[in-house]
Order: structure tokens, then sequence, then C-alpha cells
């Protein structure tokens, strides 16, 4: 077992958005499996942003715990709410917004096709 503290990291204008996003990232580098390169909670405050970007060789999965938001992926939007759960597969990109009045609080994890091992080789 690991009993670990999450480490919480303040990004202004996340991934090219707009505001302030906190990540609270659950495992440090080192208690990382092969192939999950991050696992967090990503909260996004009324009217804060996360910028559009890509993953590559890459897939990140999203459940919203609290609040509501729109979400673009691969230029199609979508409204989310509590329980909704995204998928931004490898060679797409997507973006976030809150549209609600409380935080939007998302879990978020990232598997990566190969093992940090294979990609150092």
């Amino acid at each position: 077992m690991t009993k670990t503290t999450r480490r919480r990291e303040v990004r202004e204008n996340f991934c090219g958005g707009q505001g302030t996003a906190v990540l609270e990232h659950w495992l440090s580098d080192g208690q990382l499996c092969p192939h999950l390169r991050k696992a967090a909670t990503l909260i996004l405050d009324a009217g804060v942003t996360m910028g559009t970007h890509a993953h590559e060789s890459e897939a990140e999965v999203y459940l919203v715990w609290q609040g509501y938001g729109e979400y673009v992926d691969d230029g199609k939007t979508v409204n989310v709410g509590p329980g909704d759960v995204m998928v931004c597969g490898d060679k797409q990109s997507h973006s976030l917004k809150n549209t609600g009045k409380e935080p939007l609080v998302i879990h978020e994890v990232i598997i990566t096709h190969s093992s940090k091992k294979e990609t150092q080789l």
C-alpha cells in the first residue's frame, strides 16, 4: 500500500486558457505505474478555461465530480456536469470551460500508449 499527500499546483492560463487552474496531483512521479502519466483533480473556478491542446500517443479521461462546463473535443462542443465522463483519445484535441457559478471539479487520468521505460529506449 502507498499512502500519499496530494501535491497542489496552481497554473495561470492553463494550456493557453484564461484564469487560474488548480491541479491536485494524486501521486508523485515515482509512484506512477508504467502507462499512467498523470492522475489528478482539476479545479476551475467560475469562468476559468483550459485552452485547446492535443494529446499524442496517449489518452486523457475526465470524470466530472462537481460543477458544470462546456467541453470541446475535436471541434464538437458538449455541456457536461456531475457524473459525465469524457475521453480525449490519441491525436485528438480538447478544451474546457467552467460555465457554472461553482468550481468545476474534474478527476483526470492520462494513460500513455507506451511505458516510460519503452520511450527511453
